[in-house]
């Protein structure tokens, strides 16, 4: 098939277009320059240019401003929004004007879809919550009204915390887990749902596979847990004690709604589509997942 990547330098981005290059596919990301032989997209000035790199099957919307690199001031909202919401628009709109429409578009989302819910399993059937994070990805995903769903199969990814050392929240908190530094954050008990890089890039490949799969997917392992649950599973896969805790009070001083919505707020998310459809995790448990990203010892490990 051929496939067009937003976002394709990114953490996300890279794995995957190698990925899917390596299952038979021509694969291009689309690039954020104008250049002459490979297709671009200027979403601030309305232009994308495919390049002759067409029919394309599928379109994977991946681009986004970093939602953690600072405090969210207003302008860096700003950014979020529009780096999300107005160019999944754009692109939405360019794919309902398209001659030959792209068979499936996967279009970028998150579990902050569902607010802050304690301990409620949620499935991609439970309700948008509250909270900037709720209202932006609901914006986003709202965002691909515009295209007609015969014969473009539309799916939101509701993406969860994806673990790799290379990058993403493993990667910024392995070093101080590795100093003996790792820490419960607040009371610990708000849930984390996560998966693991290589199943997040396998269940992409599965759901291009399954055309009666649409709407939103919840990209996340099939047992969530809580983040003390996480911290002491990886300070004991690190052969590291966990001795500290950063309060709330602290988290919220020093990065205020960013820390309170990323670092705080609790989404215990299922993969409800996903299991039902047949996808088989291959680290369906944090053990499993760590073992496989830290031992050296566990068979493809990525070695510390």
């Amino acid at each position: 098939m051929k496939i067009l990547v937003t976002g394709s330098s990114g953490f996300l981005g890279r794995t995957l277009m190698t990925s899917l290059a390596q299952s038979g596919n021509e694969v291009r990301g689309l690039l954020r320059r104008k250049v002459s032989d490979a297709p671009y997209w200027l979403p601030e000035e309305m232009t994308l240019n495919l390049n002759g790199f067409e029919p394309v099957d599928v379109i994977i919307h991946l681009a986004g401003e970093n939602i953690a690199s600072g405090r969210w001031s207003r302008n860096k909202k700003r950014a979020l929004f529009s780096s999300r919401v107005d160019s999944t628009l754009f692109l939405s709109d360019f794919i309902s004007k398209m001659a030959i429409k792209p068979r499936l578009f996967l279009s970028g989302s998150a579990i902050g879809y569902y607010g802050n819910r304690s301990d409620k399993i949620l499935d991609e059937e439970s309700s948008v919550g509250s909270g900037f994070l709720a209202n932006l990805c609901s914006e986003w995903e709202s965002a691909t009204n515009c295209i007609p769903r015969s014969p473009t199969r539309v799916i939101h990814l509701r993406t969860g915390v994806v673990l790799d050392q290379t990058g993403g929240v493993l990667g910024k908190q392995l070093w101080a887990f590795q100093w003996g530094l790792g820490a419960v954050l607040g009371s610990g008990e708000q849930f984390i749902s996560w998966i693991t890089l290589e199943d997040w890039i396998q269940a992409i490949l599965f759901l291009i596979q399954t055309p009666e799969i649409s709407g939103a997917v919840n990209l996340v392992s099939p047992e969530p847990v809580t983040q003390k649950v996480f911290a002491k599973a990886l300070a004991h896969k690190l052969h590291r004690p966990l001795l500290l805790r950063l309060p709330t009070f602290a988290l919220t001083l020093s990065l205020g709604e960013m820390g309170k919505e990323l670092l705080l707020s609790s989404q215990r998310a299922v993969p409800q589509k996903l299991l039902k459809a047949g996808y088989l995790f291959r680290h369906p448990t944090l053990d499993v997942a760590l073992s496989y990203l830290l031992d050296p010892r566990v068979p493809h490990a990525r070695a510390t």
